[in-house]
């Protein structure tokens, strides 16, 4: 039995959830660049662990042996063993089990968490048609309220809300500004990137990177929005609407322009960005990408490397 690809690909995930927080958070200037980041990594880490219980018993690469007999060869001196061909043997079992149970464990509480996200922006829209009034030509519903707060309900119908004060006191840029912020929330699905991430720290709150990852791709999906808003309306724009948001408090199933690290992001946007600097953090991320959808391959390879020299150490001991 060769349980060295399952160690490695087990070890690679958890060195991946343990060390990526830090670096990322350091790396996350990019909002675009660190959320796939965020999200490549959780893939990783998951898939890894998946794969670990796959290639108990040879799940993954018994396969490959079947694609020639030449491949096959290649495989099994990598391995230095000789493979079990019984799909039935109990190793087989307990790795197809422990990855079938993993991947109904995620799909599970992603799925419950979505489901109940939906429910519940369900019922706040339908509240919402009982006592706002829409605005046809701006494409907003109006509740009466002495808080400036501006937000978007995601669902079947996309709604953006505007409380009174907010249309008071906003500028007509910083109003479309706080719209356009809004439906770039709608565009990129951010609320199902949130749903998910909140899901996986539920489901495994043991896990450094799922942790952090919760509140940091609520955080990073702000950004990026800020930025397409301030792309059409202007950077100051942007933050001066900002400011006048931020003692707003968002319902549960919405994501409001005031919402989380109001203030960071009205000083992120005063703040000129500097093109060096964009560019070395970009180049950082993109190798700590690459790193990470590489590292499970490596730690396999080197592992499948290794194998023949430590069953011949072994050998003669």
């Amino acid at each position: 039995m060769n349980l060295a690809p399952a160690i490695a690909l087990l070890i690679a995930g958890i060195a991946l959830s343990v060390s990526l927080p830090t670096l990322l958070l350091r790396l996350g200037h990019s909002p675009r660049a660190a959320l796939a980041c965020w999200q490549l990594a959780t893939a990783t880490v998951l898939g890894s662990w998946v794969l670990a219980g796959l290639s108990i018993g040879d799940l993954i690469f018994q396969p490959l042996h079947r694609l020639g007999h030449r491949f096959s060869i290649c495989i099994a001196a990598l391995q230095g063993l000789t493979h079990d061909t019984r799909h039935d043997s109990p190793t087989t079992i307990f790795g197809g089990a422990a990855s079938a149970a993993l991947v109904v464990w995620i799909g599970v509480w992603i799925t419950a968490r979505l489901l109940r996200d939906r429910r519940v922006r369900a019922r706040h829209a339908a509240d919402l048609r009982m006592v706002a009034r829409r605005d046809p030509d701006a494409g907003i519903y109006i509740v009466d309220s002495a808080l400036p707060a501006v937000y978007c309900c995601p669902g079947p119908e996309h709604i953006v809300v505007a409380s009174t004060s907010a249309l008071a006191e906003l500028s007509r840029a910083e109003l479309a500004a706080v719209l356009a912020h809004e439906r770039a929330h709608l565009a990129h699905r951010d609320h199902l990137r949130i749903s998910v991430a909140r899901a996986l720290a539920r489901a495994f709150p043991f896990v450094p990177l799922f942790a952090v990852a919760s509140d940091e791709i609520a955080r990073l999906c702000e950004l990026r929005a800020d930025d397409v808003a301030a792309r059409a309306h202007g950077r100051r724009t942007v933050a001066s609407a900002l400011l006048q948001l931020l003692a707003a408090r968002t319902p549960a199933p919405g994501i409001g322009a005031g919402g989380t690290g109001g203030a960071a992001r009205v000083r992120r946007l005063l703040e000129t960005p500097s093109s060096v600097a964009s560019t070395l953090r970009g180049a950082a991320l993109l190798g700590v990408a690459v790193a990470t959808a590489a590292l499970p391959l490596v730690a396999v390879g080197l592992a499948l490397t290794a194998l023949p020299y430590s069953v011949a150490l072994c050998d003669l001991h």
